[in-house]
């Protein structure tokens, strides 16, 4: 059974989910407009990362690179 969980603060969000083959999946990462190109979606995903692993968890990570429309271009976010 998969599990879901989620990083909100003041500069964005994140969501992501143990999957029942056993890897966490980062997805829907989103920082809102007046803090981007400050850093915040890297400080965001630093801090879901540092979650996983304060679980315990030492395996494989996958973030899924799938840009919303009128968001980021794919080979940006792929860069990112």
């Amino acid at each position: 059974m998969e599990k879901d969980y989620s990083i909100i603060n003041k500069f964005g969000y994140c969501y992501y989910t143990l999957e029942e083959e056993g890897y966490y999946h980062i997805y829907n990462l989103y920082v809102y407009p007046n803090f981007r190109k400050r850093g915040k979606a890297r400080e965001i995903l630093q801090i879901v990362i540092d979650k996983i692993r304060e679980n315990g968890y030492s395996g494989e990570i996958r973030i899924v690179a799938n840009p919303n429309e009128h968001s980021i271009e794919l080979d940006k976010l792929v860069e990112f």
